[in-house]
Order: structure tokens, then sequence, then C-alpha cells
């Protein structure tokens, strides 16, 4: 289908704004291996996933705006795109999405960590107080036995005398 060249130049525009979101996504997931230490094997699959969600979608735009016609400009401007915010973005945004999520990660994590502390002073006091009654009721537990033994001894020389 022929299209005319400010549609084109629209087209070529949204692909650099893709591969601009594309490049971000990834940034993205560059800050989260800086806190969460994965192995090689995750950071494998990661990409996979990563370019496999990214062609899918890449492809997806062209299907919808350029009605399925892969051209070189798209292309082009796609990693233009990421080329540019490479070069001019994507330090400084790696860095601030690193500081945003660790930030977020110790909000959520704060009140998990007190509610951690917490159960475990419990957990301590409540051992403090359950051995001396654990001991308590071991003496309990022995002078009842030390009773019954007694009251069957009695029982016995009963039923001996008669």
């Amino acid at each position: 289908m022929i299209l005319s060249v400010n549609f084109q130049l629209k087209l070529f525009f949204f692909m650099i704004l893709s591969g601009i979101l594309s490049r971000f996504i990834y940034d993205f997931i560059r800050a989260m291996r800086r806190i969460f230490n994965f192995n090689l094997i995750v950071i494998n699959i990661q990409d996979f996933f990563y370019w496999l969600i990214n062609s899918i979608f890449v492809f997806y735009i062209l299907f919808t705006k350029n009605y399925g016609e892969v051209r070189a400009f798209n292309v082009v401007g796609f990693f233009f795109g990421m080329l540019i915010y490479s070069i001019f973005l994507s330090q400084i945004t790696t860095i601030f999405l690193t500081n945003i999520i660790a930030a977020s990660i110790n909000f959520f994590l704060i009140p998990i960590r007190s509610i951690v502390l917490l159960s475990r002073k419990l957990k301590k006091n409540i051992k403090k107080h359950i051995k001396p009654s654990k001991i308590y009721l071991n003496k309990v537990k022995r002078y009842a036995r030390l009773r019954k033994n007694k009251l069957v001894n009695n029982i016995k020389i009963i039923f001996r005398k008669i």
C-alpha cells in the first residue's frame, strides 16, 4: 500500500519513540539486576523474554500502523531511538530506577522486618515463661507419680492383709 510521506514521517518518529520505550524497559531490567544478583541462566532467560516480547510489540505496531509492511526506515527508526536513549539517558535512568526500586523495596520491607523482629522477641519471651512452667509441670507430674505409686503400694498392702 502506498503511504504518504507525511504518514511515513510520523511512523518514523513513532518508531523512534518505540525504540526509546524499549530501551527504557531494558534499563528497568538492568536496574533490577543491580539490586538482585541473578545468575547467568536467569539473565539469559530474562533477555530472551525481553527480546521476544519486544519483537512482538514492534511487529504489532508495524502491523497496526504500517499494514504489516516492514520497511528499512522503520527498523532504522527503532534502533535510532534505542541509540539516542542509550547515549543520552540510559545511565541516568538506570541509576534513578535503581534508587527508586531499592527505596520501594525498603519501604515495603520495613513493616515486614519489624513484624519478624517483633515475632522473634515474642517467641523469646514466651520461651522464657514456658521454661519455668515446664519445670513446674515436671515437678507436679513427678509428685503425682510418687503419690500414685504410694497409693498403689497402700492398696497392695491392704489386699495382702485381706
